[in-house]
């Protein structure tokens, strides 16, 4: 056996031996902890793992509520993204000026919102206008 097999053997086996004795101190570690210990350690890290954080007024977000937003995020981005696919939303029809029409879908959403986007989008300027009428008016 050469030098270099040597040394490679002598290497795994002190890494082996290394190993083995770093899983018994392991062992032996948690073998000692108290079992009420150990509660409270797993209730602590269960804690941190659900519970949103307060420090200096501001909310740090709990790694569960994170995940669970990331999966509603992606759960609601493809419902929208498959709704808006729907051939509701699709329109082929153009006007005598060639300008495409709404869709079916389209229509039915300002039908219902319209009265609602227009108060949104002008109220306020209509309501300043009147209001410069009326002190001119007195």
């Amino acid at each position: 056996m050469d030098n270099e097999d040597k040394e490679t053997e002598l290497a795994i086996t002190s890494d082996t031996i290394r190993d083995r004795i770093r899983l018994s101190i392991q062992k032996e570690f948690v073998n000692a902890i108290p079992d009420d210990a150990w509660d409270k350690l797993i209730a602590a890290e269960i804690a941190l793992f659900m519970e949103d954080k307060h420090r200096g007024g501001r909310t740090e977000t709990s790694p569960l509520r994170k995940m669970i937003f990331e999966e509603l995020k992606k759960l609601f981005a493809k419902k929208i993204d498959d709704y808006l696919a729907s051939p509701a939303f699709f329109s082929s029809e153009c006007d005598e000026q060639g300008i495409e029409l709404a869709s079916s879908a389209v229509e039915d959403i300002l039908t219902r919102i319209g009265p609602a986007l227009w108060k949104a989008a002008i109220g306020s300027v209509v309501q300043d206008v009147v209001q410069k009428m009326r002190s001119s008016i007195y």
